[in-house]
């Protein structure tokens, strides 16, 4: 099998390493990104604690999923929370079984 020895004009076996200073730039560039993702992070769990990502960028998250919604979805949601509670409620007034 050939080796591939060339791709987009870069030549592979010309190419010795990173030097020090590229490790470094991108050791660098590396722990930026990551140091934006765990602020967004941050800020994420804090606006979900203080419940403003509902109300954020205009129109509230709730508003956006209410309105996605038909009358199809809303019966089928209903039945499903009738059907849970109604096995829950059950479990709780059937009698203990005798021995």
């Amino acid at each position: 099998m050939e080796k591939l020895s060339q791709f987009n004009g870069f030549q592979y076996e010309d190419w010795k390493g990173y030097n020090l200073e590229q490790l470094r730039y991108q050791r660098a560039l590396n722990m930026a990104r990551r140091e934006i993702a765990t602020q967004q992070i941050n800020t994420l769990g804090k606006e979900l604690s203080n419940g403003t990502i509902l109300t954020a960028n205009h129109q509230s998250l709730l508003t956006k999923i209410i309105s996605s919604l038909n009358y199809l979805d809303y019966g089928v949601m209903a039945w499903n929370i009738f059907s849970r509670m109604r096995r829950i409620t059950g479990k709780f007034n059937k009698p203990a079984k005798q021995k």
